[in-house]
């Protein structure tokens, strides 16, 4: 999402959290968190509003769609090794100056993320 142009930036952002949301409704990810990781990237855009809510509207959308472990994208047309979408933490973030962002250093926890490149043959993404 972080590399995204400025005229693919709502329909990236819109996969990004879709995408959230099914790992959000099979509980392989905190929603919270998820929200946090996108709303980094966004913060660095113009009208945040109009991006949390296509943060929220994703997200609403994936929790419809739940991916589970052993989903395979059987079939599928997608590139075996798609581009991996990239998200800072919330701690470098707070390293930049102007970030809109301020939580409490102390209550952030580092994540791992593994890139995945398997994802519902329904998904048009």
């Amino acid at each position: 999402a972080e590399a995204a142009t400025q005229g693919q930036r709502h329909l990236t952002l819109l996969k990004a959290a879709t995408l959230a949301g099914g790992y959000i409704a099979t509980g392989r990810i905190d929603e919270q968190t998820a929200i946090y990781a996108l709303e980094t990237v966004a913060s660095e855009w113009p009208n945040f509003t109009k991006s949390q809510k296509t943060i929220r509207d994703g997200i609403r959308n994936g929790l419809t769609k739940p991916i589970y472990p052993e989903e395979q994208a059987k079939g599928s047309s997608r590139p075996a090794n798609p581009r991996p979408v990239i998200v800072r933490t919330i701690a470098e973030q707070l390293a930049r100056p102007g970030s809109i962002l301020k939580p409490d250093e102390s209550q952030l926890e580092r994540l791992t993320v593994d890139s995945c490149n398997q994802y519902p043959v329904d998904w048009a993404l």
